[in-house]
């Protein structure tokens, strides 16, 4: 999760949006065995990822297949509000590089502000 005091790196930010795309694009879902090979992760990971793209997208539907095997899903349309409403890749590169710059001149507002928007 992303708090004030652990701020999410935009690494982390940018594989939760793909795995929100994952989960979207894929008819099933996304799985924990999927998730490991899509990110090169172990499975603690892929469980950490799965409860961040829980907590961040809470449309997220969840199922077990008779296998018990458990998959993560986003609705199409969920995801085409999420897009039209949420922060793209680029805009959060380009937030991290303010940031980045923000820090190198010290500007403490500025740092403080902009995490905020992280």
């Amino acid at each position: 999760s992303c708090t004030a005091e652990t701020p999410m790196s935009f690494q982390k930010a940018a594989d939760l949006l793909r795995l929100a795309e994952l989960a979207t694009a894929r008819y099933q879902g996304v799985s924990l065995t999927e998730i490991e090979e899509e990110f090169s992760v172990d499975r603690r990971t892929a469980q950490r990822m799965t409860k961040a793209l829980e907590e961040t997208f809470p449309w997220c539907i969840t199922r077990v297949d008779g296998d018990r095997r458990k998959f993560w899903k986003i609705k199409s349309d969920d995801a085409l509000l999420m897009l039209s409403q949420g922060i793209r890749d680029t805009e959060l590169a380009a937030l991290e590089l303010a940031i980045r710059r923000a820090e190198r001149e010290d500007s403490v507002t500025e740092i403080r502000a902009l995490s905020g928007l992280r």
